[in-house]
């Protein structure tokens, strides 16, 4: 049976000899447009990649056993220490948890002490218990004040017995760091007890009686408060002895369970750790954009890197698990569920990493205040790529050029051919400028690509003087967006702009084709872009698709940590996926015969229909299992409110309960809060900037109108460490400044809120009995944090200018109960049994998990 070609009509004939005639007028006697199966093919490659990046995200090494020589990183035999860890259940600073944890890690490395003594390192330890205060200048809008007391930290020193023969000088150590303390209902699993037996195997490993002496010492911090605000990092790094010979740092955190580590903060004074990590790292895993994204505050969270960074002036790299986020901060946490292979993963890293930094006889780069690296990511978990500012400037210069060079010769092959209109190319040109420009400056370019590119083929798909010029003239107008935009970034300093240079890297090597070997078939056939230019658009895709792969896993579940800032970047690098692929076929638009035109629209549309069906139909925004539970995020406070004038008459006392919503739904989405009508809509009117809410850190911009609800409930039951002011003295100093001295009680995590005039201004505030003399902050946000038995006393003034003795400040303390019996009254108690009962009957609204605990809020004047 034999297939008849499409041939097309007479008038078509005449029109593509003259468009597709060389220049010695010779006919080319081959088809010139584009079939279905041509299409197809596309598709096909299409969903490869898509698949190919997906296999490469999810890609995890073994575990493996420990070798014969002890040379070789094992998850397997850390795998029981973790689960141990995770089995104590939540284990807040200050909990008995916490204790029991650290008293495990203690046992375990004085096992590894008897072992590691026997060869040429040695192994010392000390737990240290640092109290002091800082100020964190930045926090949503405001910066706030910190005061912890007896945190604690366990310090694991892995050092050469004697020193090396060529070693003239202390040439510093390593910190390596982790925390066992966490959220307060979670039991860390990931969030951080994987690091910390990580940094147990290193020292295994590294400290091996077989081993070589170490070149430089190693500094193994277990802290036990990073959870409660980065705290114990903090007493290490401003007040150990050891911290001065520190010359660089790795930090192990947490931000999902398990899956692959990400490398998304690293520097900032010298890259010489991060050209180790990119040198040494078997599976390489990091993103500049990772970067930038987290220090400009949209995922509302913070690790002891920014400790390090600030308080240290030391450089360092900074990890995350980052997958099955859903988990963090959540009583699904367990170690049990953290990816098998993730550890395996993180320890061979962080080992090749260390161990390249110590084959160096001196840490000079290690002062080196240059930061030589401007970008940096992986390809696909395969290799890296890194360059500075100045080569990203020659980059975007070379980029310039060859978008200069393709138009001008696509513009001189127009003005060869009579049958196709000079005027048209240019004209096009500037029409579409005008528009695409417009639209894709407002992060809509998918929906226009679609209006203006189907309009044509639609309009001109019988017209090929008109129809190929309008393709050409579409594909350069966006090659010139992608090329401004890339300028703009590159200028404001961010490295981001390397997704918009790998799809111009087509348009470099389309230029230095026609540059070579000019020909106009570049332009009048699609085979030139079909076979030549369209294969190097696939590592610019895959880049794409694989960003794309690691952000929606990443991003998505972090969504439930804020009202919603991370919407944006997920829909920007998702549209911008979808773009770059119809981008790089556009020419091939104007070559595609009807029958392909035809068949493209019917895919279209069917992929949309399934796109919508699954969106709005199918999809659940949660859902809960044992194996892999997608569960929302929510939090409840059952709080004591009391309100008591300046002459201590209470006015008011009541109990409420506080719901909360920490993602996108809105609290009406919790079953038993929408349907009751007993949950109010708080109004802040006249309640300043904290609305009298017992807010654990200063987030109030974090809290959107529809994510909390409030209802006035009345249990006997309710039980929690009191909150009391004692006003010790109010005097006018000799400079004329107000100085106010309190006497703050409760549990052993507080925040204290002051008002004040709008006339006076606030000096700052210090605890009395510090043995600094300086203020800590003038931030109206205080938070107290301490460990150990009767801790929560805080002796602190608080000092303003332009108020008189008569006028007086509002004062309000939360006392909040983290851990032990008074956690839970019976509310919270049926609140959690009635969410475990009802999510496991399958209704996603139920699916859903609680942190909760007991607060008792006291506002009162002074």
């Amino acid at each position: 049976m034999n297939r008849r070609r499409n041939v097309p009509s007479s008038a078509k004939s005449d029109s593509h000899q003259q468009i597709y005639t060389s220049l010695n007028t010779k006919p080319k006697n081959v088809s010139t447009q584009l079939s279905p199966f041509h299409w197809l093919a596309f598709i096909c490659v299409i969903i490869g990649l898509f698949i190919f990046a997906h296999l490469c995200h999810i890609h995890l090494p073994k575990p493996l056993e420990p070798n014969y020589d002890n040379s070789q990183f094992s998850e397997i035999r850390i795998t029981p220490i973790l689960h141990a860890l995770s089995n104590l259940g939540p284990k807040p600073f200050g909990a008995s948890g916490a204790d029991r944890a650290v008293e495990m890690l203690q046992d375990e490395v004085r096992a590894l002490k008897k072992i590691v003594d026997k060869g040429k390192n040695k192994l010392d330890i000390e737990m240290q218990y640092p109290s002091s205060c800082f100020s964190v200048p930045k926090f949503d809008v405001d910066g706030f004040g910190m005061c912890y007391k007896n945190v604690s930290n366990l310090i694991v020193r892995l050092t050469p017995k004697q020193k090396l023969p060529t070693k003239t000088k202390d040439e510093g150590a390593l910190l390596l760091n982790c925390h066992f303390d966490s959220w307060p209902t979670s039991p860390a699993g990931s969030d951080d007890l994987a690091s910390c037996v990580i940094l147990l195997e290193l020292i295994h490993i590294l400290g091996d009686p077989n081993a070589p002496p170490l070149k430089h010492d190693l500094i193994f911090l277990f802290n036990g408060a990073e959870e409660a605000g980065l705290l114990a990092s903090h007493g290490f790094i401003t007040q150990h002895n050891e911290r001065h010979r520190i010359k660089g740092f790795v930090n192990l955190e947490a931000s999902g369970s398990g899956g692959r580590e990400i490398l998304f903060q690293s520097g900032p004074f010298s890259q010489w750790m991060l050209d180790a990590y990119l040198n040494a790292a078997p599976y390489p895993h990091c993103s500049v954009i990772g970067q930038e994204v987290f220090q400009s505050g949209i995922v509302p969270s913070d690790t002891d890197f920014r400790i390090f960074r600030d308080h240290g002036k030391i450089s360092g790299l900074d990890f995350a698990f980052a997958q099955n986020a859903y988990w963090w901060h959540t009583e699904f946490d367990e170690a049990r569920r953290i990816t098998k292979g993730s550890i395996q993963r993180a320890g061979e890293n962080v080992l090749a990493t260390l161990r390249y930094l110590l084959s160096q006889d001196s840490f000079a780069a290690a002062d080196n205040t240059k930061s030589s690296i401007f970008v940096f990511f992986d390809f696909l978990g395969i290799t890296t790529i890194s360059y500075s500012y100045v080569t990203a400037w020659i980059f975007n210069v070379i980029a310039a050029v060859a978008v200069f060079i393709t138009i001008k010769r696509r513009k001189t092959d127009f003005d060869t051919y009579k049958s196709v209109s000079k005027k048209y190319f240019g004209a096009k040109l500037l029409w579409l400028t005008k528009h695409s420009a417009v639209f894709s400056l407002m992060v809509i370019p998918v929906a226009y690509l679609s209006f203006a590119g189907f309009s044509f083929i639609i309009n001109y798909s019988n017209d090929l003087q008109k129809s190929i010029p309008f393709a050409w003239s579409f594909f350069d107008i966006h090659n010139i967006i992608f090329l401004i935009i890339l300028w703009i970034i590159t200028s404001l300093k961010s490295a981001s702009g390397f997704l918009f240079f790998v799809m111009l890297i087509p348009t470099i090597f389309d230029a230095i084709i026609r540059t070579i070997s000019p020909s106009s078939s570049q332009t009048f056939s699609p085979s030139h872009h079909a076979y030549l230019i369209l294969p190097t658009f696939l590592p610019g895709i895959l880049t794409i698709y694989y960003m794309l792969e690691v952000t929606l896993s990443t991003f998505i579940p972090i969504l439930g940590r804020s009202k919603g800032d991370t919407d944006f970047l997920v829909l920007i690098i998702s549209i911008y996926s979808i773009f770059s692929t119809m981008f790089s076929i556009i020419p091939l638009l104007a070559f595609t015969n009807k029958k392909g035109l035809h068949y493209m629209r019917i895919i279209g549309f069917v992929i949309t229909v399934i796109f919508l069906l699954d969106t709005v139909i199918f999809v659940k925004p949660y859902r809960y299992n044992d194996e892999y539970p997608t569960t929302r995020r929510t939090q409840f406070y059952h709080v004591r409110n009391r309100l008591i004038t300046q002459n201590s008459t209470l006015i008011e006392e009541y109990q409420q309960l506080l719901a909360i919503a920490q993602d996108n739904r809105k609290v009406y989405d919790i079953p038993f809060v929408g349907s009751d009508a007993e949950f109010k809509e708080i109004n802040c009117d006249g309640k300043g900037r904290y609305c009298n809410l017992p807010f654990f850190f200063p987030t109030p911009d974090r809290l959107g109108k529809n994510m909390i609800r409030a209802k006035r409930i009345q249990d006997d039951s309710l039980d929690f460490y009191e909150a009391k002011i004692e006003l010790k003295s109010k005097v006018l100093d000799n400079h004329g400044r107000l100085r106010y001295e309190f006497l703050f009680k409760g549990s052993d995590q507080m925040s204290v809120i002051y008002e004040h005039p709008e006339t006076a201004k606030s000096i700052g505030w210090r605890l009395i009995n510090s043995p600094s003399k300086e203020f800590v902050s003038n931030s109206s946000f205080i938070f107290l944090s301490c460990g150990g038995e009767n801790c929560g006393e805080w002796n602190i003034e608080i000092i303003f200018e332009n108020m008189e003795k008569s006028e007086s400040i509002e004062v309000m303390v939360s006392s909040h109960t983290l851990h032990g019996p008074k956690m839970y009254s019976n509310t919270l108690k049926k609140m959690h049994e009635n969410i475990r009962k009802n999510r496991e009957k399958g209704d996603w609204k139920w699916a859903m998990t609680a942190s909760s605990w007991t607060v008792d809020l006291l506002k009162q004047s002074f």
